[in-house]
């Protein structure tokens, strides 16, 4: 869809997947499902633009998973306003987290 873009929002879901929902004039669309196995189930997940002045900006994905660790994703800048976003890549593994 084409128009003004919102913040993106991720969502995680008990079917194992966390998807990231991209906002066009105030609808939510679908744009990106990432699937974990069942020993990772995802139970948080937080989104935040990198630094940038603009819309463009690449993303910032944080997953905790029940297996005590944090997952790190990176979406790249898009490479026009009008241009569909580009798919988070693993960026790092935090490990160690207690007391979930």
């Amino acid at each position: 869809p084409n128009g003004p873009r919102g913040r993106p929002v991720a969502s995680v879901s008990a079917d194992l997947t966390v998807g990231v929902w991209d906002e066009t004039l105030l609808e939510f669309h679908l744009t990106e499902r990432i699937t974990y196995v069942s020993s990772q189930r995802p139970i948080c997940a937080a989104l935040n633009p990198c630094p940038g002045d603009d819309e463009r900006s690449g993303m910032l994905l944080a997953v905790g998973l029940v297996d005590s660790s944090v997952r790190l994703l990176a979406r790249p800048p898009r490479g026009g306003a009008a241009d569909p976003p580009p798919p988070f890549a693993p960026l790092c593994i935090l490990q160690g987290h207690k007391g979930w």
